[in-house]
């Protein structure tokens, strides 16, 4: 079995949870995540579907009600196996260490900008984070911790990242007239 990217984990988990369900659903869902780190594009979703499909890890059928001739997509055995397989292949250093974020890679090299260029990359940092924030804390609002607890708790874990993330951006804008005035490429 080969092993599943964390795109067609996340679709498998998607069509496990709420099938029967369409490609679109799934699409849906991705492109509603507050996070990037999803493609939730036509050219994206649908041919990894359809790959999962033909490795027998989802099976669909022509929606008969809907008159349109949609697909229902459902979970197979073989897929339930890959993506319990997925799920605990999370639990590797390697995978548990993968923390993205743009803004801190960034911030090594910001020492190559300006001065009045450092202070504007942080603002504009902050905007984006804020508006990322803002927009994670209304899907947990959003989120019915008795009815979807693991969604809740997925989403709680967002918010908490993105407040963490919002403090230690304060914490480097608040050094970084000091960090300038040490910079010895800041008098050029």
């Amino acid at each position: 079995m080969s092993k599943l990217s964390e795109l067609e984990g996340v679709a498998l988990g998607i069509v496990s949870r709420d099938g029967p369900c369409t490609p679109y659903a799934v699409r849906k869902f991705l492109k509603s995540s507050p996070s990037s780190h999803w493609q939730g594009s036509a050219g994206s979703v649908y041919p990894m579907l359809l790959r999962l499909e033909q490795r027998g890890q989802v099976q669909s059928e022509i929606d008969a009600s809907d008159g349109r001739g949609r697909r229902l997509l459902q979970i197979t055995a073989k897929g339930q196996k890959a993506l319990a397989q997925w799920i605990h292949q999370g639990t590797t250093t390697e995978l548990v260490s993968s923390i993205s974020d743009h803004i801190r890679t960034r911030v090594f090299f910001i020492g190559s900008l300006s001065p009045k260029e450092r202070l504007e990359f942080v603002e504009k940092s902050f905007a984006a984070l804020n508006e990322f924030l803002a927009t994670a804390e209304q899907r947990l609002r959003d989120t019915d911790r008795n009815t979807d607890p693991y969604a809740w708790f997925a989403c709680e874990n967002v918010v908490l990242q993105a407040r963490v993330r919002v403090e230690w951006l304060a914490g480097f804008q608040k050094a970084l007239g000091k960090l300038t005035k040490l910079d010895k490429r800041s008098t050029e």
